[in-house]
């Protein structure tokens, strides 16, 4: 019996002497992950040739408020460009459905197309 433990013994020293293999997690070779942040993409700017559902739209002169009517007329029109509601341009050619140079029509009209379609750009013209 003496003989077992001291076998016993004996394991347990050389046990204990004898250094433990790591856990192998995998850790040891990896990078540090970088912190996790959220990044916000910035909303794209309205394009200039950007247009309410529905528009632009040639409609006749005739259409028009009677102020814009009488001016677009006085200048030999019979259609005009209407590019919102309450926003007219005058027909110049097929350049100005694509890219109007000129907004007539009721001020807050205007400018709300102005801010929400054409990025705060201002344009000639006039407004009531």
């Amino acid at each position: 019996m003496k003989r077992i433990a001291v076998i016993a013994a004996g394991l347990c020293l050389v046990a204990a002497c004898t250094p433990a293999a790591p856990a192998d997690d995998g850790s040891e070779f990896d990078e540090p992950s970088p912190p996790v942040t959220t990044v916000t993409l910035p909303t794209p700017s309205p394009t200039p040739t950007a247009f309410p559902d529905g528009f632009p739209k040639v409609v006749p002169v005739r259409s028009l408020p009677a102020r814009l009517r009488d001016q677009y007329r006085a200048g030999g029109a019979t259609e005009a460009l209407q590019v919102a509601p309450g926003v007219w341009s005058p027909v110049q050619g097929a350049a100005a459905i694509v890219n109007p140079r000129v907004l007539d029509g009721y001020c807050a009209s205007v400018e709300a197309f102005e801010r929400q379609y054409r990025a705060g750009a201002k344009y000639s013209g006039t407004c009531w």
